[in-house]
């Protein structure tokens, strides 16, 4: 897949996108931008176990389906608070000081909903092959992937604090994976999971071009509605071509399953899906992809969390260690200074 091609263009054709920020013209974030970005990782970090208690089920869902239901929960929802919600005013207006069109934000949010249709519909398929926990290790490749495709295609000099930040967390990330006692996994899964970063890679970088002009809740939901049509089109095509019969799957499950995978689709539709899709949005509307995506590399360490409450697993020291070194890169992170960006650029 040409993602580098497809970002660059998308960088040089968006209309009426404020052209590519340097760092320190963002508006400072706000406690509570930091905190809805914080609150990202620990929502990712449920997924992967729930999908797993879903492939655990004697009749295993297909994985276009269990996508499928994601996000028709996740739009749903979205479509509700939408309406509930008082109306929204993006952090930074567009340059003739009118409110975002429908066209910007229908643009939006297919762009952004097919680079997290690809995303989440690989990583559903390295799931079948390796386990949660490694997966959550290895989709973080993120951290060094972001500020790799910030500075080289939309040249952006970083803050010097930033890179440590990368580099703390990235050592952290490979320290749990590979003394952390990570079971091993298929490398087809393996291979499936690390592209599935690469396509939530460039929803993280494009996402930094339309955070800021467009309000979060309308940017989440054209992003869910874009995820929801292009699940129908591939569940269809794929029911149509006897790719799936989901009417046969669907017959054999059991009341019991079926309770499990409901609870499987709500959870991982509001929480996972829902929640995050518009914390992203209003987060990262004052916050670099950089600094969001180190942010969000606080993932392994809710997994391992999670697995040592819920599943009673012990964390090695190493994995300890690693934890600590995320939890440094997410501090450096998050204090930044965007000034650094600018004295970089200059220099």
């Amino acid at each position: 897949m040409h993602v580098a091609a497809a970002l660059a263009l998308g960088v040089r054709a968006t209309p009426r996108v404020p052209a590519p920020r340097a760092a320190a013209t963002l508006p400072p974030p706000s406690a509570a931008r930091i905190a809805a970005l914080v609150a990202v990782p620990i929502a990712w970090g449920t997924y992967s176990p729930a999908v797993e208690f879903a492939y655990a089920l004697p009749h295993t869902p297909p994985p276009q389906a269990l996508s499928f239901a994601f996000v028709a929960v996740s739009a749903a929802s979205l479509q509700l608070a939408s309406a509930l919600a008082p109306p929204e005013q993006p952090l930074e207006p567009t340059d003739d000081a009118e409110p975002p069109d429908d066209a910007l934000r229908l643009r939006a949010g297919a762009e952004l909903g097919l680079w997290l249709f690809l995303g989440s519909n690989i990583q559903l398929l390295g799931l079948q092959l390796t386990d949660a926990a490694r997966a959550g290790f290895i989709v973080q490749l993120t951290t060094v992937l972001v500020p790799l495709a910030e500075a080289l295609l939309l040249r952006r000099a970083l803050p010097p604090r930033l890179w440590a930040a990368v580099a703390a967390a990235t050592a952290g990330i490979a320290q749990i994976s590979v003394l952390g006692g990570a079971a091993s996994g298929d490398p087809r899964g393996d291979a499936l999971v690390a592209a599935s970063a690469v396509m939530y890679t460039a929803h993280v970088v494009r996402l930094g071009e339309f955070a800021a002009a467009l309000p979060a809740l309308g940017l989440a939901k054209a992003k869910a509605a874009a995820q929801l049509a292009l699940n129908v089109v591939t569940l269809g095509a794929l029911q149509a071509g006897g790719g799936v019969d989901l009417g046969g799957w669907a017959a054999s499950l059991t009341p019991a399953e079926a309770a499990t995978l409901g609870g499987v689709c709500l959870w991982n539709g509001l929480v996972p899906s829902a929640f995050t899709t518009w914390a992203q949005s209003y987060g990262q509307s004052a916050v670099s992809p950089t600094a969001a995506n180190v942010l969000y590399s606080l993932q392994p360490v809710t997994n391992a969390a999670i697995a040592a409450v819920v599943l009673g697993e012990v964390l090695t020291p190493d994995e300890v260690g690693g934890g600590a070194l995320v939890l440094l890169g997410a501090a450096l992170a998050s204090t930044a200074s965007e000034r650094e960006g600018a004295a970089a650029e200059e220099g």
